[in-house]
């Protein structure tokens, strides 16, 4: 469609002596999202979910308790019944608030008016600056179908982190209501099953961290005065290391995605966290049984974790605000690599 209404390349002139580029190919949020972070998501997040219902969960009950996988199944399928409400919730808050208030509350009233009122022009209101590239009524469609798109994967985002709740949950009731001195447990298999599940939760909430990163990237690059997005990045870098460039200024618009990626770091990292207090407390549980193996001996690893997730919310929350942001944001992306390319679920 961006194609055909010739958005995939569109600059705009908001201030004298620059062409600002707000095109299809120069957003990370339609390039990079959709292409490596989000299927990166899904896959680690249906990693996750597939493992823990047809291996681990079987794993953390005993032989005497399920004599047969389906009962597991019936168990696990009644857990996530439980939380349907969420889910109905999730998905009608990511249509509701991303496309009915940002579009019909936003962008609507700008392109009926004509005036964009301080709000930042995308590849969407570009419309309203270029009528000779795409017409408003085209802008319209573009932008309903786009701002459909970004409530999608909004709920998957959503979805993807209430499942790595929903598993840690679901292991924590196991373990609590487990006789723990029985001969019939494994606690050592037991054990084993909360590390990869705190393994798999780490993946999954690096990856959702990037999601975030990749729209405040992209919000942040159309407040700025830079003719486009490598140019921003580069610049920056560039003054860092010494180089004598201007340095990157600010236009006057705004975008609530700015509050958007904010809460979507905040119940990012609230996840990880809940995640690892619960399984301390398991493992602290179990270390009265095996007290071979308290938790502690699983802190350096837990550290380093939280140590990724503190550079990478930190650097979203630096991203244009201070000089430098694109070294972390190299580091960053350097750190995930190294965890995304752990072990898997069934090699742990």
């Amino acid at each position: 469609m961006n194609y055909v209404l010739g958005t995939l390349s569109v600059t705009y002139s908001p201030q004298e002596g620059l062409d600002k580029q707000v095109g299809f190919i120069w957003a990370p949020t339609l390039t990079i999202l959709p292409l490596v972070a989000l299927p990166a998501f899904i896959f680690f997040i249906s990693n996750l979910n597939t493992y823990w219902r047809r291996v681990g969960r079987s794993k953390c009950i005993s032989d005497r308790a399920v004599s047969i996988n389906s009962k597991s199944n019936a168990a696990w399928n009644a857990r996530v019944n439980d939380f349907s409400f969420s889910f109905w919730a999730i998905v009608l808050f990511s249509f509701l608030f991303v496309f009915g208030f940002q579009w019909a509350g936003i962008y609507l009233p700008a392109y009926l008016s004509g005036d964009a009122n301080g709000v930042q022009i995308d590849r969407y209101l570009v419309a309203l600056e270029r009528p000779d590239i795409i017409s408003i009524p085209q802008a319209m469609i573009l932008s309903a179908v786009g701002y459909i798109y970004t409530a999608s994967y909004i709920a998957i985002f959503m979805l993807g982190l209430l499942f790595s709740l929903i598993i840690t949950l679901d292991y924590e009731d196991i373990c609590t209501t487990s006789d723990l001195e029985s001969v019939e447990i494994d606690r050592s298999q037991l054990r084993r099953e909360g590390q990869k599940i705190v393994w798999a939760v780490f993946r999954v909430v690096v990856v959702a961290l990037w999601l975030a990163m990749l729209v405040k990237l992209q919000i942040t690059y159309l407040q700025t005065d830079s003719k486009d997005f490598v140019t921003w990045i580069r610049t920056d870098a560039a003054i860092v290391l010494g180089a004598s460039v201007p340095p990157n200024g600010w236009l006057e618009n705004s975008s609530i995605s700015h509050f958007t990626t904010f809460m979507m770091m905040v119940v990012t990292v609230t996840i990880f966290v809940v995640c690892v207090m619960k399984m301390n407390g398991i493992f602290t549980r179990l270390a009265l049984y095996d007290n071979d193996y308290p938790f502690a001996r699983d802190k350096p690893a837990i550290t380093s974790m939280f140590l990724v997730i503190v550079l990478l919310s930190v650097n979203l929350v630096l991203v244009g605000r201070l000089n430098g942001f694109s070294l972390v944001l190299a580091a960053s992306a350097v750190a995930s690599v190294y965890v995304l390319a752990g072990p898997k679920l069934r090699t742990f």
